[in-house]
């Protein structure tokens, strides 16, 4: 999904893994604001960027603007920021 915001792209790759509809997922905002991740990887798109979320029970892992990675195991790891 190359092109596509941030927060579309996290949307699909779950409603991928769990093999249903994006409609039945909770809403992203629910869990994070999906403007500002948008933001955050639009701005200063030379800087390595990596973020990392709760999301419908996985481990969302977002680097740079076009690689969202999920987990479902807790050795990902969650700090407090989220960000790297």
């Amino acid at each position: 999904m190359v092109g596509h915001p941030v927060s579309q792209q996290v949307v699909h790759a779950v409603a991928d893994a769990e093999s249903v509809p994006k409609t039945e997922l909770t809403p992203l905002a629910k869990s994070i604001d999906p403007e500002s991740l948008n933001t955050l990887f639009l701005s200063n798109p030379k800087t390595k960027k990596k973020f990392r979320f709760e999301y419908e029970g996985y481990i969302v892992v977002v680097e740079d603007q076009n690689s969202v990675t999920l987990s479902d195991s807790p050795e990902c790891g969650l700090d407090k920021s989220g960000i790297e």
